[in-house]
């Protein structure tokens, strides 16, 4: 009995033992499986946030380049509204009340010839003196051919001489109309190689010097375009859902070991899965995976990262500012995953002066001359070959003016962590398969403003949003109007009905239903066009700065229009943008000494820099390298692409009194790649997508031909002597213009000419030329040089450019004026009273009291809940299920993309058999 009892207790004691044993190790398990799972999620937690930091670099880069087409457009607005109206008083002596872009009147007889058009137009005239300048006046007189007299002979001798000398006179008007073409030519279209010292087209011979050694604003604008292209085709990575892993031996890992894969391709988009990955993995111990362990290496060497499939975008239309520049020959190039740029490439149109000759000068509203009603000393005479200031509009048609984010389309970044997991004192021997989701994005940037209307499939027009009573789009663009109430000739007087041409009034003219020129908001200024007669231009504008620095109260500088309105007859003056008084004088001042008789090479160089140095408007709107400077001074990180001090370009040419100092800015952008996942691998590839760039504004260059041919036509046309040698006094400076056949001029018939065909010994046919070569018909080949060609040149260009500049992109970075605006540019993020941060962005620990410095003019990276980005979610409108929208507000506010959405993004997570969102909790 007592032996049982014994054994009995023994048994007892032992079961005891056992189950306390087992119920300790149950306990110590159930904490270790819960801190594995833990670390588990704290591994990729950090591999969500190191994808999106490098997604955060990426739009970096992206905003920087973005800033940089803006930073052309301001380079060309310096040229195109300074330089080319040097000899107006506007620039002369400063803008006051409002920017006056009109040329002073002319007095002829008891008549005046006028500029009723305000808008700027390029005349070079650099070494003008006092009044002489032929581009001060509205009109050159011509050569006075008195009356008739009684001698024998002398009448026949007097007229051939005085026809001969108005022939010269009125060529060399159009000489000096060919110098105006050729400088707003070169200031649009200039292709220059990596230094910036050669043009690779003979035409810029023809050209003053003036800033011919800086690019183009398209060539230049274009060129950033397709870089960005290439690093958001970066960005778009194809997530890696099947799983990598290190050495192939992780849980599910399909896509294979990372390492293997970012060796077999080491494209710079793979970063983001590398990066991810081993965040990930390194913050589950310290095991080396090397196979001699204590068994626990599994935890950590069968951690498998997976990037989360998303629903992405893809804009259906070949033309839509989502896929313009994108080649369709691959349809991957246009599966947008994390972010989708819109283009905004616009038709601009920038004006020259054309000194047109006219032989009587009086032209009657039924378009017939008078003859004689002009005296000298009370003689009365016929006025021969005088010229008249004439504007003619230089089309520029598709210029990339900037890229907009889709809001719809958010930049984010989420994964799926597994691993194997078997506790100590498991009684199980296979391991368990731990599981851990996680995003984050990254915030606080600018790719933007939105300056036009893209909610078009393929067309673009005006913005009409309101900003109360104000419209987005007006100050940077205007329009001509060019219907018949608002035109008006050279006297003020009206034009007749049908009128394709007139001295003094703004070429091209309305031609029967065909305009050049929108009229309203609804008129496509870029895009695609729905057909060939519905392209319309705008006259380029910009809000350069803020009209003073104290504030920025948008009334002083945008119009009531859609698009400002330009009028011969306008009843208000204009006051968006540059012909702001305030705003133009701050471009006028990076011009050292606007009112000199003579402005250096190296002044006008310097005013170029200056003009594209960061302003506050700049930093409201763009997102804006600093230096490292002045990353130091207000004691914020540093990103580093403005980095190596420069020489100032112009210390050593001129004074300097606002001491601002250069830089070089250095931004990754490749041009070509040789990736796999590349957009445009080689140089053919860029010729490809350039032509056919170039080949859909066909039109748009067709229709400037044919304007350019009526006005070759009339300046033909109205310069018959009425004398009896009947001379052609017009026909050099018609053919000069447009030399079309002569036999069409002759026929006096304007359709006729209208559609003659020109040949590169004119101005028109160079500019059809250049940009279409002889495709179409649409040029003689007569005097055509093949170089002369901007796909020619921008090919040369390509070809010559260094490794390194096809890979980075590089120009000269000038600091800003004041600190004032130095310390504006840090406003990509800027936290709020709301974040425990006062009105300068400076953020206070409230609980040992230091205060740090949040400024950020890049990326910053924050978490986001999985629910906020998943499809179907219920939840989503709740505050803690929001997705934070990479720009401004939804689809449903500001209307970016067709069809529009329900105010979610369209990039959700995808559900599917592995990954279901609606289980995750936050």
């Amino acid at each position: 009995m007592i032996k049982n009892a014994r054994g009995q207790i023994s048994i007892f004691f032992a079961t005891t033992v056992l189950v306390l044993i087992t119920f300790i190790a149950f306990i110590v398990n159930i904490g270790v499986f819960v801190k594995a799972k833990m670390n588990l999620q704290n591994a990729v937690d950090a591999a969500a946030f190191a994808g999106a930091s490098v997604q955060a670099r990426q739009l970096t880069n992206i905003g920087y380049l973005n800033w940089e087409m803006r930073n052309v457009y301001k380079e060309w607005m310096f040229k195109y509204y300074v330089l080319g109206n040097i000899a107006l008083p506007v620039v002369e002596n400063g803008a006051s009340g409002t920017s006056d872009f009109m040329m002073e009147p002319y007095s002829s007889g008891t008549d005046t010839v006028s500029d009723f058009y305000n808008v700027p137009s390029v005349c070079v005239d650099f070494q003008a003196s006092g009044n002489v300048s032929t581009c001060k006046k509205a009109m050159v007189p011509g050569l006075p051919r008195f009356s008739r007299t009684e001698v024998m002979g002398l009448e026949e001798t007097m007229d051939t001489f005085v026809s001969s000398l108005s022939a010269e006179k009125a060529k060399d008007c159009a000489i000096r109309t060919s110098l105006n073409f050729f400088t707003n030519f070169t200031w649009g279209f200039n292709v220059t190689d990596e230094t910036g010292s050669l043009s690779y087209s003979s035409l810029i011979e023809d050209a003053p010097e003036v800033a011919t050694n800086r690019p183009g604003a398209f060539p230049a604008a274009l060129e950033l375009a397709m870089r960005i292209r290439q690093l958001e085709k970066q960005v778009n990575r194809p997530p890696y859902t099947g799983g990598v892993c290190l050495g192939g031996g992780g849980v599910n890992c399909n896509e294979g070991d990372i390492q293997q894969l970012v060796s077999n391709d080491p494209s710079p988009s793979n970063e983001r899965v590398y990066k991810a990955f081993f965040s990930g993995f390194r913050n589950l111990g310290s095991h080396d995976c090397s196979g001699d362990g204590d068994g626990n290496d599994e935890f950590k060497c069968f951690f498998t990262l997976k990037e989360l499939p998303l629903n992405s975008y893809i804009s259906g239309f070949e033309f839509s500012p989502s896929n313009v520049l994108i080649p369709g020959n691959n349809p991957s190039n246009r599966e947008k995953h994390y972010l989708d740029l819109k283009l905004q490439y616009i038709n601009f149109a920038t004006f020259f002066t054309m000194l047109a000759p006219n032989t009587t000068g009086r032209q009657n509203p039924d378009g017939s001359y008078e003859v004689g009603n002009f005296e000298v000393n009370g003689v009365k005479a016929e006025n021969t070959a005088e010229c008249v200031s004439t504007k003619v509009g230089m089309p520029i048609p598709g210029y990339p003016l900037g890229y907009v984010k889709n809001p719809d389309v958010m930049t984010y970044y989420a994964v799926k962590g597994q691993t194997r997991f078997l506790g100590r004192f498991s009684p199980f021997t296979r391991a368990f398969t731990l599981t851990a989701y996680a995003a984050a994005k990254p915030f606080g940037g600018r790719i933007g403003p939105m300056i036009a209307d893209l909610t078009g499939d393929e067309v673009i027009t005006p913005r009409t949003i309101d900003l109360g009573s104000l419209k987005k789009s007006s100050p940077y663009m205007s329009r001509l109007d060019q219907t018949p109430a608002a035109l008006i000739d050279r006297f003020g007087r009206d034009l007749p009905a049908g009128t394709v041409y007139a001295p003094g009034v703004p070429l091209p003219m309305p031609d029967g239903s065909s305009r050049f020129f929108a009229q309203s908001a609804a008129d496509p200024i870029g895009g695609k066009a729905p057909s060939d007669d519905l392209i319309y231009f705008v006259i380029p504008n910009i809000p350069y700065d803020f009209p003073n620095d104290s504030a920025q109260d948008p009334t002083s500088y945008f119009s009531p229009d859609d698009v400002q309105v330009i009028s011969g007859r306008s009843p208000t003056a204009p006051t968006a943008g540059l012909y702001n008084p305030d705003i133009f004088n701050k471009l006028r001042a990076n011009l050292a000494d606007p009112s000199s008789n003579t402005i250096s090479k190296e002044e006008i160089e310097a005013g170029i820099f200056k003009s594209r140095a960061p302003t506050k408007y700049d930093a409201h709107h763009y997102l804006v390298p600093t230096t490292e400077e002045n990353n130091l001074a207000n004691r914020v990180d540093s990103y580093g692409a403005v980095v190596t001090p420069l020489q100032t370009p112009f210390a050593n040419e001129i004074a300097n009194p606002d001491g601002q100092q250069s830089f070089l800015l250095n931004i990754y952008a490749p041009l070509v790649s040789s990736f796999s996942d590349c957009l445009y691998c080689s140089i053919p590839d860029l010729e490809n997508i350039t032509n056919q760039y170039f080949q859909r504004q066909t039109q748009a260059i067709v229709k400037y031909r044919a304007a350019m041919n009526i006005a070759a036509f009339n300046v033909f046309d109205s310069n018959q002597s009425s004398r009896q040698d009947k001379a052609e006094i017009g026909l050099g400076a018609s053919q000069l213009l447009s030399d079309i056949d002569i036999s069409m001029l002759q026929s006096r018939d304007v359709e006729v000419a209208k559609a003659g065909t020109p040949s590169c010994r004119s101005l028109n046919g160079k500019f059809v030329y250049f940009y279409l070569g002889t495709r179409g018909g649409f040029v003689r080949p007569d005097g055509c040089d093949p170089e002369n060609q901007l796909a020619e040149m921008l090919k040369e260009r390509w070809n010559a450019l260094s490794a390194s500049a096809k890979t980075y992109y590089q120009e000269v970075y000038v600091e800003p004026k004041n600190d004032d605006t130095k310390r504006a540019l840090f406003s990509a993020y800027r936290p709020t009273q709301m974040n425990d941060a006062d009105d300068q962005g400076t953020w206070r620990n409230t609980l040992n009291g230091q205060s740090i410095n949040k400024w950020r003019n890049y990326y910053s990276t924050k978490f986001i809940t999985l629910k906020s980005v998943a499809t179907g979610d219920d939840q989503f409108f709740t505050s803690s299920n929001f997705t934070i929208f990479s720009e401004g507000n939804s689809t449903n506010v500001i209307q970016t993309i067709k069809p529009p959405t329900t105010g979610t993004i369209v990039n959700t997570l995808m559900n599917d058999s592995t990954n279901d969102f609606s289980r995750i909790s936050h």
